[in-house]
Parts: C-alpha cells; structure tokens; sequence
C-alpha cells in the first residue's frame, strides 16, 4: 500500500498472500490525476505491467492497483475507485479513509480508542475450566506486554465470592494467585451466587447477596471503591430491574455498568447507552468469546472464523468504528487454550500494524464520562416493550407483565378533540383507557414528567 494522502486510519504496510477471490480490476495509468492507493502483484502468467507502462508516481513497475484515488484534475471531481468490493476487509477500511478525504474530513472518526476488558465470572466455573497458577502467571504477563500497545491497558475482573476454591486442587491454587495478585488488576463485584438479580423482588434478599460479596471482598483485599458492576446474565439492567439499581447504589455505590441488551442484543452495531437512576449503563460488545469457548481447535466454524474476525473482522471492524468498546469475557477464557489471551494480542498487533488508532484503557467511570460526553443524546434512555424481544422477556421479573402497557396512544395537542376521539373509542367493548386520576385526568402523563425517568415499572 502506498504513502497516499488517502490514508488516516490506515497506516501503509502490506499484506502477504493472495488477493481473496477472483473478480478484481486493476488499475494502471499514465496520468497524474490517477494515485494509487492499493497495489498488488499479478499472479503468475496473469496480466502484469509490461515494459512499455510508464508509470505515474504512485504506481510501480511489476504491480497493479486495486484502490486509486482520482485527483479530480479532469472535471474536478475527486473520486476514490475500488477494483473489488467490500469483502476484502482492507477496502471497508479504506472506504472510511475515502469518506474522510472526500469530505475535508468533515466526515471522520478519530484516532483515539478506549478499550475495557472485563472478565467476568471470577472464581466461577466447572472443575476443568478455571485457571490455575501457570494461567494466572500468563494473564499477568500478558496484561504488561498488551501495555506496549494499549496504554494503561488493565484486565477488570467480575467476580462471586461464593465459588471461591470450588475447583480443583491446582485451580484452588490460581485463586490464591489471583489474590495475590489483586492490586494488579480492576475488580468489579457480579451476584455472590452468580444468581440473575431479577429473580430478586424481595429487596432484602437482594440486598443480601451483595452484602455477601462485599464481605468477601473486604475479606480478601479485594477493591470495593471502583464503582461499576455487572449483573449476570445482564439481568435487570434493560429491561430495568428497579431493585437492582436501587440495591446497587445502597451497597457498592454503583455509578457505572453495561450491557449488551440495549436496544437489543442484534445488530451489536446499534447497541448504546442511558443513564438510569443516576447510574451510567454503557453498550457492551461481544468479542466471540462465550463461557464455552475453551479451546482453539474447538472454536465454533473452526479456528480460522476467529482469526478472521480478529484480522480484519468482526472484532477489528468493533474496535474501528467504536470510539468506546467495553469487550464481555469470561474465566474459563483464560485457562487451557487462553483463547482470551490469543485473542487480545492479536488483535492489538492487527490494529498497531494496519491502522493510526491510539488505544487505551480507561478506568469504568472515566470510561463513561467519556461517552456520554461524546454522545450526549444518549442520555435519556429509549423505553420499549420488553415482550417484543425474548431475551428481554426472558430477564424480565415473571411478576411483572405487559399486560398492563397500553396497546395505542392517543397523541395530540390541547384542544384538537383527542378526549372525544377517546370517549368515540370508548365505545366499542374491547377498548378500555388509563384509570382516571385526579392529576392526570384521562392522560397517562408518562412522557411529559419525571415518570419517565422511573421506567415503565
């Protein structure tokens, strides 16, 4: 790839191996208006550049374009022309740079990335799965060389107190390591018991569970000062568990946390945040590590989906067009294959070899502050109806229903006849309208005062 002024994100380097799949067009040219941006090698007895080419700067002997910036000195129109389509992930992130260019850079993201790793389920996990004294030795070791690249770069371990030393006999001894271990590392406390809070609608026995795992913490010399947590499962962040919320500002002084079911779990692109009850709820990506994905070989559609994922994929294009991406883990991640470790390391060598990106680690609550400086409009949160989506419906408390949301809004300013459209719809005897009220009259006056802040709760 060539030193053209096209490039932001993407630092000039070059791939080895063939051009993926066979329907390209190559470039040459013999004018200055044409710069090429991608080059590559024919393929032996292919079409290659013959001695007769003169070359423009830009362009080499021997090599044909795939990506060429059109300067414009013809009509005035400056273009950027890809040989192939979006498939080839360099293209998608050369198309950013174009948009950047073509733009003035109105159109642009910046160099800075923020990136938080949390492992959650910390003493948590089948005999088997865990990690032992080697495993913890090579999370440390890998925190410190993952800092040559990510700055501050610091593993944020979730953990409950009550599977401590259930593993066996060597993964016993990687607890105490870990503990040993513990100012190395962020801590942030899940459910003693690993338990989905909105099973919880008794507020004492809620209040019970994180008390637990505060003891424990305290016990141990664990942090309980960094003020975010995870629930498991992300039960009771969205759809809002209001015990939850209430219980964690009571016990921890929650003021951060994340989930990856805001809006929705699909498409991940979409996931944002809100602020609920004065606690800040951050999007939380998925990196294409789950509790059962332990070992290489193993990796679901084979090892080869998660290198591409890494290399230029999913998780590349997650961190690219993220400026803020908060990555769910899990201990067994990080014993036997240390899928997590692998996972990380490479993924930082992609970005520090192919793009500018600056990477750091911020701590939870610098981490939020920041979003929501960058995405003000996400503050107030989008209510929904939990029983469209079954993953809601799923960690949604079975005592609550939605039978009680309406099915239709009347919407209109004063005086416009909504209260005789209402009365007219009255009439028919499977329509029924909000209970009267004093203050409200026949309006829900949800929307329009602080009973939105509260939830549809």
């Amino acid at each position: 790839m060539s030193r053209s002024p096209l490039l932001h994100l993407t630092r000039a380097e070059t791939d080895r191996g063939p051009l993926p799949g066979d329907d390209w067009t190559t470039f040459s040219s013999n004018h200055s208006s044409y710069q090429a941006v991608v080059q590559a090698r024919p393929r032996e007895g292919g079409p290659g550049v013959g001695s007769g080419d003169n070359p423009v700067p830009g362009f080499s002997r021997g090599l044909r374009a795939t990506v060429v910036l059109d300067a414009g000195l013809f009509d005035g129109v400056q273009r950027v022309i890809f040989g192939h389509g979006l498939g080839y992930w360099l293209h998608r992130l050369l198309l950013v740079d174009a948009i950047t260019y073509l733009t003035d850079r109105k159109l642009s993201l910046g160099l800075e990335r923020h990136i938080l790793v949390d492992i959650d389920d910390i003493f948590v996990g089948k005999e088997g799965t865990r990690m032992n004294t080697k495993d913890v030795k090579a999370l440390l070791d890998t925190q410190n060389q993952l800092r040559s690249q990510i700055t501050n770069f610091t593993f944020n371990l979730g953990f409950s107190g009550k599977f401590y030393h259930t593993g066996t006999d060597e993964e016993d001894e990687g607890d105490d390591v870990l503990l040993g271990s513990v100012s190395e590392f962020w801590w942030f406390p899940h459910m003693y018991s690993h338990m989905q809070p909105h099973l919880f609608n008794n507020l004492t026995s809620l209040l019970e569970q994180m008390v637990l795992n505060k003891d424990f913490a305290l016990d141990h010399g664990i942090p309980v000062d960094q003020g975010y947590a995870v629930a498991p499962h992300h039960s009771g962040v969205y759809p809002v568990h209001l015990q939850l919320y209430e219980t964690w500002r009571k016990v921890w002084n929650i003021r951060v946390t994340s989930t990856e079911e805001y809006p929705h779990l699909k498409p991940a692109r979409y996931r944002k945040g809100f602020i609920h009850s004065d606690i800040m709820v951050l999007p939380r990506q998925t990196c294409g590590l789950f509790t059962h994905t332990i070992y290489y070989k193993d990796y679901p559609g084979g090892p080869k989906e998660l290198d591409n994922s890494i290399m230029g994929g999913e998780l590349f294009l997650t961190v690219l067009l993220n400026p803020i991406s908060v990555f769910m883990t899990h201990l067994s991640n990080y014993g036997n294959d240390r899928l997590g470790l692998y996972t990380f390391l490479h993924l930082a060598d992609f970005l520090s070899t192919w793009t500018h990106l600056q990477l750091d680690t911020l701590p939870p609550l610098q981490l939020a502050q920041r979003y929501f400086t960058l995405f003000p409009q996400q503050r107030q949160p989008l209510w929904q109806n939990p029983c469209d989506d079954k993953r809601h419906r799923d960690i949604w408390s079975k005592e609550k229903t939605c039978d009680r949301l309406p099915k239709a809004l009347v919407i209109g300013p004063q005086k416009t006849g909504t209260t005789e459209l209402c009365l007219f719809l009255l009439m028919h005897p499977s329509i029924s309208s909000s209970f009267p009220s004093n203050k409200t009259y026949g309006e829900i006056q949800f929307f329009n005062t602080n009973n939105y802040h509260q939830g549809i709760d």
